[in-house]
């Protein structure tokens, strides 16, 4: 019987309503016979907890995550806090890369008016000048 006892506890739980009919149709100490009576009973429990197995499943025992450890309140500050710095960070390389490019445009600029503008015309002269080979 005890190990009747422990797979009825772990299938519907101790506090179950299941477990409490087979504890008090098997293991009364006022029953230490095992007599037709308690046959019966323990029968009828048992087709019970089949039934309700049927329709419900197994009882588990519910395991908390680690974020049902925390706080509401914490977790509302975390989750602020998180996108708060994702923002910034994202600010931050988006300044970065801006800068970047406003200093490419300036060099270029510079290396562009370093260059005397009657050859950039020659260039195109040339260009415009020579036939296309299509």
């Amino acid at each position: 019987m005890g190990k009747a006892k422990g797979f009825v506890a772990n299938i519907f739980g101790k506090n179950s309503f299941q477990y409490d009919r087979f504890y008090r149709a098997s293991f009364n100490e006022d029953n230490e016979k095992y007599n037709k009576e308690i046959k019966e009973k323990l029968i009828k429990v048992l087709n019970d907890g089949i039934d309700t197995i049927k329709h419900f499943g197994a009882y588990k025992e519910p395991k908390p995550n680690f974020l049902a450890r925390i706080p509401n309140w914490l977790l509302g500050i975390l989750i602020t806090g998180l996108f708060t710095l994702a923002i910034m960070i994202g600010q931050i390389l988006s300044d970065r890369q801006n800068f970047d490019l406003k200093q490419e445009n300036k060099e270029l600029k510079e290396r562009l008016s370093s260059i005397p503008s009657k050859s950039i015309s020659d260039k195109k002269e040339n260009k415009s000048s020579q036939p296309n080979n299509q």
